[in-house]
């Protein structure tokens, strides 16, 4: 059986919040986490764009679907 076969291709998900702002996001393909610039906590543009900017610039390293994070930010 391949690895690939399982893979998910590398997406963000927002798992959580503070008021209307993200706060932390992850990998769902490897399940890394980017928290928001602290600088950004208030400004949900900035929050969101320093996510992104995390998340576009790591490397997936895959892992069983089995450690998954809930949407909680649980695994």
């Amino acid at each position: 059986m391949w690895e690939t076969e399982y893979m998910l291709k590398p997406n963000l998900r927002i798992v959580r919040h503070i008021g209307n702002a993200p706060s932390l996001g992850v990998c769902e393909s490897c399940n890394a986490q980017f928290f928001a610039p602290a600088y950004a906590l208030g400004d949900m543009e900035k929050a969101q764009a320093g996510i992104e900017d995390q998340f576009n610039k790591h490397k997936c390293k895959h892992e069983n679907a089995s450690q998954a994070i809930d949407s909680e930010g649980r695994r």
